[in-house]
This record gives C-alpha cells, structure tokens and sequence, in this order.
C-alpha cells in the first residue's frame, strides 16, 4: 500500500487541522498483530531517507 501521510489534530471547538508528514506517496505497512476478541493493527510508514513517519497502533472493537 502506498500513501500520503498526514498528522490530523482537532482543537476543543472542533476545528481540524491537516498537516502534510510525506512529501510524495510513501510505503505503508500494516500487520494484523490480534484478531480476537478485538482486532489490532500495527500500521508504520517510511520516507525516502528510511526515517520512520508513521508508527500506530490500532484498535478496533
């Protein structure tokens, strides 16, 4: 899967803000680490200089 990756944030008045991580389509990776009782993804991403821009675990009821 490629994607652009993007920080999302949201104020106490509801306002959304987007700001930009990747520069271009980037790799990204996602495992399924448990699929029972809930299911839990471990999802990272990668630039082109190999930094790590994305690490997040999530999950699901």
């Amino acid at each position: 899967l490629w994607a652009e990756v993007f920080h999302v944030s949201a104020s106490g008045t509801g306002t959304v803000k987007w700001q930009q991580i990747s520069e271009d389509l980037v790799p990204v990776n996602i495992r399924c680490l448990q699929d029972s009782p809930e299911l839990v993804f471990h999802i990272t991403a990668y630039n082109s200089q190999v930094d790590k821009i994305l690490d997040v675990r999530l999950v699901q009821p």
